[in-house]
């Protein structure tokens, strides 16, 4: 349950009770008495929005006759900027005011049951919620949070009816497929299960709560090591519902609220240059706002742009934060989470580790949290820490303990304690008996202490069980590829997961879905396969290039710029890399991305190998870019005089149109994601 905030009355002798009095005026409805909550935290635009509308309220009230729908507009108003600075009790009065006054409007009913959702009374929210879908059947809102109320009491088939509604309604739902994810996982279901949070996830990225909730679903499939990956990931920001009916942008106005409503509404929808720039905005408004430091900081990392991520995550704890003390130690330890994931990023385990410590003393439940400490106190050589982190997460998430043995167990050995390490890994053997990979593990152990023989016997468990499952993996394979090439990729999609249930080491099969999965849009999910491909085999180019295009394609271009960076380190003469490095930085529209001088370089050295239209074109571009406006007009000229040589009237005026930017002393920065790619084909198989 939330804890409260508890509020002063503004009074003229300091602080009184809160009580809720009741009136009577006249014949009207009879509406409870509005407190006014303390709002001296608020930024100064606020506190006048809501005076003024406090002010149209009481003006609504002491009409001769009394507007009941207008007053009930004005009462749900105020209620909203109280609920946005979590003064529930007053928003309730508010909103209960409203319901009074409009019985027959759905939407006072329906935030009546918001904010008793919001204090965790569901019991008391389920009412007003169906009150409202009497009045308004296909309000999406009210259909998903009557859902999550509903399943929360245990009406598991009320809440399926309710979430398979709001898919009805909204395909791409991801709070209706979040909580079908939920009813498959409790009824035993986890390969549905990870099928609906997966397609959550595509649905809202920025709900790192859902990679707990896969990781679950993986565990109970045997997909351990898709299963850490998950848990390494998972956070505390849940699933949003859009809803129009608690927007508090018709109340605000443009004040820094504002913008840091739009910067998170952006986040969720991974617009991250649009996300940082609504941030820079609040920051104007708000110099002080932590809440606005913490979403630049989000923003840029996913830009790319690490090293300014951690100076704004750095200023937001500098600057504090929300003023909520209920609130403040998980914001807290939100940041410094995501300061300790940046830092061990760049190398630098250390500081990361004091970051992490620094989180779990505000917070101990993250499980996440404490795993990447471990594995940061492992890379250190700190093996004693590590093995009392490993012990904590044992004691915390004991339904991981298999993985958790295992990395325990790896640690042990580092410190010459054989024998404790043998005795992890029988433990994890004995729970995962059926786990070939971990039994290899097991045998890599028992060869390394000196048993031959024990090795062995693990080795022969493990091929024994590994070559049943590669038997129904390839023959799960065959019936994939055939559905693809019927064109049934949805069916083949499924049939590629399946066999990588049985045989997660599969490469091939990982990397066919995650090519289907582009084909078929599913981006989210594409990046995650190829992600989990590059962690199995670093120098497979082909997946890292599907990797890169597929979040050009999501215009993810800061995350793109540092994957091509690391690509170009380890295929130094892959010329179809080196293209789009090029491309990307001298045309992608994100001025936090594009790099002039780094694509003069890079295409400078890529024309020299690879001497054709398109590449020179690049160069150009990069010339552009850099200023060279004369330099990039004359290649430019060059390639339409020989594309009209060779008849190609299509290249030329594309060219030509280039040519004319570069004349009046424009760079030129590509419309689509496709243009950018697109470029780079005529590189393709040259390496």
């Amino acid at each position: 349950m939330r804890h409260r905030v508890h509020f002063g009355l503004a009074m003229t002798a300091g602080l009184l009770l809160l009580t809720c009095s009741r009136t009577k005026i006249g014949d009207r409805p009879e509406l409870l008495e509005v407190p006014q909550p303390n709002l001296s935290a608020a930024e100064p635009a606020v506190q006048e929005q809501v005076a003024r509308q406090r002010q149209e309220l009481d003006q609504l009230l002491a009409a001769a006759e009394l507007d009941a729908n207008a007053t009930a507009e004005a009462f749900s108003n105020l209620g909203l900027a109280f609920i946005l600075y979590d003064f529930t009790e007053a928003a309730q009065i508010c909103m209960i005011n409203a319901q009074r006054l409009a019985p027959e409007d759905y939407r006072w009913h329906y935030l009546v049951g918001y904010v008793q959702n919001l204090e965790g009374r569901l019991a008391e929210a389920v009412p007003s919620f169906e009150q409202a879908l009497e009045l308004q059947d296909n309000f999406l809102p009210g259909i998903l949070r009557l859902g999550q109320a509903k399943f929360e009491l245990g009406d598991y088939e009320a809440a399926r009816a309710l979430f398979e509604r709001g898919l009805e309604l909204s395909p791409g739902s991801g709070a209706a497929l979040e909580g079908l994810g939920k009813l498959a996982a409790a009824q035993g279901d986890y390969a549905r299960a990870a099928r609906y949070f997966q397609k959550a996830l595509v649905a809202a990225p920025i709900a790192n709560s859902l990679h707990y909730a896969l990781a679950q679903s993986y565990r109970n499939l045997g997909r351990l090591d898709d299963a850490r990956l998950q848990l390494e990931r998972s956070g505390d920001v849940g699933v949003p519902i859009p809803d129009p009916l608690i927007s508090p942008l018709a109340v605000l106005g443009e004040s820094a609220q504002f913008y840091l409503v739009q910067g998170g509404e952006a986040l969720n929808d991974k617009n991250y240059d649009v996300a940082a720039g609504a941030y820079k905005r609040a920051l104007e408004k708000n110099p002080g706002s932590f809440i606005a430091y913490k979403g630049l900081g989000y923003a840029l990392e996913k830009l790319g742009d690490i090293d300014s991520a951690i100076q704004h995550l750095q200023t937001a704890l500098e600057k504090g934060t929300t003023g909520n003390p209920d609130k403040d130690p998980a914001e807290r330890a939100e940041v410094l989470r995501v300061l300790g994931g940046l830092e061990a990023f760049r190398g630098q385990d250390d500081e990361a580790i004091s970051l992490f410590r620094q989180s779990l003393e505000l917070k101990e439940d993250q499980p996440g949290t404490r795993m990447k400490l471990a594995n940061a106190l492992a890379r250190q050589e700190r093996f004693e820490q590590s093995i009392a982190e490993f012990d904590r997460l044992l004691a915390i998430v004991p339904e991981y303990e298999p993985e958790i043995l295992v990395k325990r167990a790896t640690v042990l050995i580092n410190l010459d304690r054989g024998p404790e390490a043998l005795a992890d890994f029988r433990r994890a053997v004995e729970q995962r008996p059926d786990d070939g990979r971990l039994r290899l593990r097991y045998a890599e152990a028992l060869e390394y202490l000196g048993d031959r023989q024990g090795a062995q016997e693990q080795r022969d468990l493990a091929e024994r069980q590994q070559g049943e499952s590669s038997e129904q993996a390839a023959t799960l394979i065959a019936a994939a590829n055939t559905l693809a090439r019927q064109g049934r990729l949805d069916a083949a999609v499924e049939g590629f997961a399946e066999a990588l249930e049985h045989d997660p080491e599969r490469v091939d099969a990982r990397f066919q879905r995650a090519l289907l999965l582009g084909h078929l849009q599913r981006f989210e999910e594409a990046l995650a396969e190829f992600e989990r491909i590059i962690e199995q085999e670093p120098r497979h180019a082909a997946a890292r290039r599907a990797y890169i295009t597929t979040l050009v394609l999501v215009q993810q271009y800061g995350p793109a710029r540092v994957e091509l960076n690391e690509a170009m380190r380890l295929f130094s003469r892959d010329a179809e890399l080196a293209h789009l490095q090029a491309r990307l930085l001298a045309t992608v529209p994100d001025e936090q991305v594009r790099d002039g001088e780094l694509a003069l370089q890079v295409s400078m050295r890529l024309v020299q190998a690879v001497d054709k239209p398109r590449v020179r074109e690049t160069l150009a571009m990069a010339l552009a870019e850099t200023g060279a406006f004369e330099r990039a007009a004359r290649i430019q000229r060059d390639l339409v005089e020989k594309a009209e040589e060779s008849g190609d009237a299509a290249l030329a005026r594309d060219f030509r149109i280039k040519l004319q930017a570069f004349e009046l002393q424009k760079a030129w920065w590509a419309s689509s994601p496709e243009e950018i790619l697109s470029a780079t084909l005529e590189t393709e198989g040259v390496g």
